[in-house]
């Protein structure tokens, strides 16, 4: 035995092993420092990005909803001045508007718990006096002045669907204020609480509000625990005398809530995005009460919060936001509130001297780069515990191999004796191919034969000694020569011509079964074609004689029925102004029914398709839905039409018809901004395209299901035209239709 193999061997292998195992320690202590490092870049840089791209979103998002709410704001500070207007326009002329109230029925009563004037309960606007004991003539005539402004308190809080109350309150102790909650009862007595005191009435007053304009003020909570916003217009009479104020109520949820409503800037709002109003001295108006204690304030127990400064909190990052939003600036920064890092974006709401604050922690924009960072971490360990332990598994092969060499080198294996009976090369070929051939007859009987399936010239590999046969058919009928086969031999070649004669005549029945279910279909389908050509042409009937109805039977009735409004309106005296007023409404409605039935009479059938043709028809079409549709751009031409010419009637109806289904579509889901409209006489063809630049759709799903295209189909095929329909999601929607016209 020649043992210097085994030793050269067994040298190489313990250098290998030993250079491996310092190679894995080497990269393993590698791929952990890489993988630190790679993290830490990685989480470093991302950080940044991200806390940039949601400045620019809060910053956008505060300005948005700021300067929304400064319209907002405007539109109902305008409102209140309009009443303080009004007010003081019959407070000035009291000698005329108090002589007779609005209402001849209202009267009120003292209530003994607090000695306070009140009317009924059921009336539609409440009324308060406080400022004496007695009703004096004065104040009556104020009263009575003062109840000509009820409509318009009325509408005003009818029009706001944010206004909670809409009022009136005047330095003479009087308050008319819609709804009508009827309060009275538990208010407490004159000496202990003045309205006029309130801040929303001082603040509005001469000496807090020379300017005279509308002031915004934080009032007490309502029933339901949440602080109201209060607008404020000063009421001066013509010589410009105080009189009181006119005020609306507003729920300030609503303008806390607003960023919510602007999903087209976020696919989804983050968790913990919130938004508070500030005052211009850094007061909270309005606040999520559970917001409250990031600031270092106690929870309100009303709800939205009002009244803490965040310039008395305790920690001296919210003291800095506060000098920075007392500012009146937009700004984006970073603050710490109760103990976690959070982005701020405030922005001015200019007309209530507030600003308007959208928050979001830091721990919620970050987290998706932390989570990814800490997943690189798990699966860079994963890596090196894995190239750990291949590297220990193949230190165990090369082990396993040298001793396995070393035990080779002393005892060699004897190979083992054949011990099985083997198949000769012909019984195996001939074998393998009556398999296959069964296998197949079985797929053909239970119908499941694919063309994969089909016998091949390669799946049949015989040997070239194998009698077929063609070999056993010699000329005059004599029998050719065979030298002994082999039993095996015949008997294959018999099993094989057997199964083949076999394949053939099911093969044969398959095809005579597949052309006759092929006949039926095309059966079947033509049937449905003209069953749905039928079914659309009694459509077209029923609409015609539909049109003909409305505009025969109902048009000359409405016009006798408006040329005896018109008569009875001229034989009304014209002292009797409310009859005149109601006959003129009902002339009104009249015509506006006519309107309708002539709209509805159009679309049915339009009378321009059967009169003039189908070009005229598509203009007029064109013009009406660009006069209802002015933010969609139709743009419509028609080549070859000169002279009038002029398509079968069928043809020009079923281009109409796919032209206002195709229209109403746009309209409904395309959300487009320009139509394409085409219409060209290419003889013997008439080409029509539709295309618009809408959002489209998915032809492989949506496409495929609408019933309005199925019925464009429908129609196209009974005139023996071709529609082509492409679609693309964001990029629009193409109809073309090509129709014979011979």
């Amino acid at each position: 035995m020649n043992s210097t193999p085994v030793k050269t061997g067994f040298r190489f292998l313990i250098i290998f092993f030993l250079l491996s195992a310092l190679s894995m320690g080497g990269l393993s202590y590698a791929t952990k420092l890489g993988a630190a490092k790679l993290g830490s870049f990685y989480t470093d840089e991302n950080e940044d990005y991200i806390r940039k791209q949601v400045s620019g979103l809060l910053s956008g998002l505060t300005y948005e909803q700021a300067m929304k709410y400064e319209a907002a704001l405007q539109k109902i500070s305008s409102l209140s001045q309009v009443i303080a207007k009004q007010a003081g326009f019959f407070l000035s002329r009291i000698h005329t508007y108090g002589k007779v109230p609005m209402n001849s029925d209202e009267k009120l009563t003292v209530y003994p718990p607090n000695g306070i004037f009140s009317n009924d309960p059921f009336e539609m606007t409440g009324i308060n006096f406080w400022g004496a004991s007695a009703l004096t003539k004065d104040v009556s005539r104020e009263l009575r002045a003062l109840s000509h402004v009820d409509p318009l308190i009325i509408e005003t809080r009818r029009l706001i669907p944010e206004c909670t109350t809409a009022y009136i309150v005047t330095e003479s102790g009087i308050s008319r204020y819609f709804p009508n909650t009827h309060n009275v009862e538990k208010l407490p007595p004159p000496a202990e609480y003045d309205m006029r005191k309130e801040d929303f009435c001082v603040m509005a007053g001469p000496e807090k509000n020379p300017s005279r304009k509308a002031v915004w003020t934080s009032t007490s909570p309502e029933k339901n625990g949440n602080r109201l916003l209060t607008v404020s217009s000063p009421i001066y009479s013509s010589k410009g005398k105080y009189m009181g104020i006119a005020a609306l109520d507003v729920r300030p949820e609503l303008i806390l809530n607003a960023l919510s409503d602007t999903g087209h800037h976020l696919r989804e709002i983050p968790e913990g995005l919130f938004s508070f109003l500030t005052d211009d001295t850094g007061r909270l108006v309005a606040c999520p009460p559970e917001r409250l204690k990031m600031f270092g304030f106690e929870t309100d127990p009303d709800g939205f919060s009002g009244g803490n400064k965040l310039s008395e909190a305790s920690e001296s990052d919210i003291r800095d936001l506060a000098r920075a939003m007392t500012d009146k600036k937009n700004q984006v920064r970073q603050f710490s509130g109760n103990g976690h890092p959070h982005m701020i974006a405030f922005h001015p709401i200019p007309s209530a001297g507030w600003q308007l604050a959208a928050v979001l922690p830091e721990s919620v924009f970050l987290a998706s780069v932390r989570n990814t960072a800490g997943q690189m971490a798990l699966t860079a360990e994963k890596l090196r515990v894995g190239f750990i332990t291949g590297a220990a598994i193949l230190l165990l092969l090369s082990t396993g191999t040298m001793i396995t060499l070393f035990i080779r080198q002393f005892a060699s294996p004897e190979p083992p004796a054949d011990t099985e009976m083997q198949l000769s090369g012909n019984e195996i070929s001939d074998s393998h191919a009556i398999n296959i051939l069964i296998k197949k007859y079985l797929k053909m009987k239970n119908g499941e034969l694919t063309e994969n399936d089909l016998v091949m010239e390669d799946d049949l590999v015989m040997e070239d000694d194998l009698i077929m046969e063609d070999d056993l058919i010699m000329e005059d009928g004599e029998e050719p020569e065979v030298k002994d086969p082999e039993p095996g031999l015949v008997d294959s070649h018999s099993k094989i011509v057997g199964v083949m004669k076999k394949l053939d005549e099911m093969q044969k029945d398959h095809s005579v079964k597949l052309r006759k279910e092929m006949a039926e279909r095309q059966r079947v389908a033509s049937e449905i074609r003209h069953l749905s050509t039928r079914l659309i042409t009694s459509n077209e009937e029923g609409r015609k004689e539909l049109a003909q109805d409305l505009h025969d039977e109902f048009g000359q009735t409405l016009a006798a029925l408006h040329m005896n409004a018109e008569t009875l309106q001229n034989s009304i005296p014209s002292d009797l102004t409310e009859q005149r007023l109601a006959s003129g409404s009902l002339i009104g409605l009249i015509e506006q029914l006519g309107d309708k039935i002539r709209s509805i009479s159009s679309d049915l059938r339009p009378d321009l398709l059967d009169d003039l043709g189908l070009v005229p028809t598509l203009d007029w079409y064109v013009k009406e839905f660009t006069e209802q549709q002015p933010d969609i751009k139709v743009e419509f031409q028609a080549v070859g039409f000169g002279n009038r010419r002029r398509l079968s009637s069928e043809v020009e109806l079923v281009l109409y018809r796919i032209f206002q289904e195709s229209m109403n579509n746009i309209v409904k889901h395309a959300k487009a901004e320009i139509v394409d409209v085409t219409l060209t006489h290419n003889y013997p063809n008439v080409i029509f395209t539709i295309k618009d630049n809408g959002v489209g759709f998915d032809e492989e799903t949506k496409g495929k299901e609408g019933i309005g295209l199925l019925g464009m189909r429908e129609r196209v095929v009974a005139i023996n035209g071709q529609v082509d329909i492409r679609s693309l999601v964001d990029r629009g929607t193409m109809i073309r239709l090509e129709v014979p016209v011979d």
